[in-house]
């Protein structure tokens, strides 16, 4: 027995529910179009599942969840999720009802009594050893950084940096500074750097630390080391023999016979040490 056709038009294909094709079906479905045919078991027929937002379709499920008589099936066609998923959402409410009534009342004090003072923030240990020398250390990185700040940065930085210093490290920073500067030297010399005036522009007289370090630079040239011509042994001794031997050339007779003598006065030499 051949299978009925859907209704819409010529679509051709086998009908799914009311008269009308997979398709077809969630056409209608989506759009809220009258289907064709009534469903045949509007207890099991039910439109495709549209998705929505969790959040949404959670708090419609609260809202739903208020009338007591409506079941689990009907809240689940609104919603157009399954019954499980209704079941999890009530069984997640009666779980989150559980631990608010579990929860112990708090206790509100009177109006009456005073809220305790809040906690001073905590300054450096200068009492110990170790938190002076620590406390020493930190100062030491700040004048580091505020040096170079003074050097490379405008003065509103500089006034910004120093604003977001502690009153304790405002008061103890010009002792490390004092004691950074060397005390055997001219101010002339300890303000050598400042090569420029408030507004940027050069000193007259003064040049700027990369001129100086151009003009006085020097190129040095590269040192050849040489080395001093080694004398060569005349023919006729044992030097000049190995010469002959080293570049692969035939003795002379007097280097042969220095050679024969050498060899000589040698094997005589371990005759007598023997």
């Amino acid at each position: 027995m051949a299978r009925a056709t859907c209704l819409n038009g010529d679509c051709g294909k086998h009908r799914h529910a009311c008269g009308l094709c997979q398709d077809c079906y969630n056409q209608h479905a989506r759009a809220g179009l009258p289907m064709p045919l009534p469903p045949f078991n509007s207890k099991t027929v039910r439109p495709p599942p549209t998705r929505a937002a969790a959040a949404e379709r959670y708090a419609r499920f609260l809202a739903l969840n208020e009338d007591e008589s409506r079941t689990v099936e009907q809240i689940a066609f609104d919603l157009r999720v399954s019954p499980r998923t209704v079941e999890r959402y009530r069984q997640g409410l009666r779980h989150q009802q559980e631990q608010t009534n579990a929860m112990p009342p708090i206790d509100t004090p009177p109006a009456h009594v005073a809220k305790p003072a809040p906690r001073a923030e905590r300054g450096p240990d200068l009492v110990t050893t170790r938190g002076r020398a620590r406390f020493t250390e930190h100062l030491l990185t700040i004048a580091t950084h505020l040096a170079c700040m003074v050097r490379d940065e405008s003065g509103d930085s500089v006034a910004a940096y120093l604003d977001t210093l502690t009153s304790t490290e405002r008061a103890h920073l010009p002792i490390i500074m004092a004691a950074l500067i060397p005390v055997d030297r001219t101010v002339n010399d300890l303000l050598s750097w400042i090569t420029w005036d408030e507004h940027g522009n050069p000193l007259p007289g003064k040049q700027s630390m990369a001129k100086k370090a151009t003009a006085g630079a020097r190129l040095k040239k590269k040192r050849v080391r040489t080395r001093p011509q080694k004398r060569l042994k005349p023919c006729g001794t044992y030097a000049a023999a190995r010469r002959h031997q080293k570049n692969h050339e035939p003795l002379c007779d007097p280097c042969a016979d220095a050679f024969s003598q050498y060899r000589r006065d040698y094997n005589a030499s371990r005759k007598a040490a023997a």
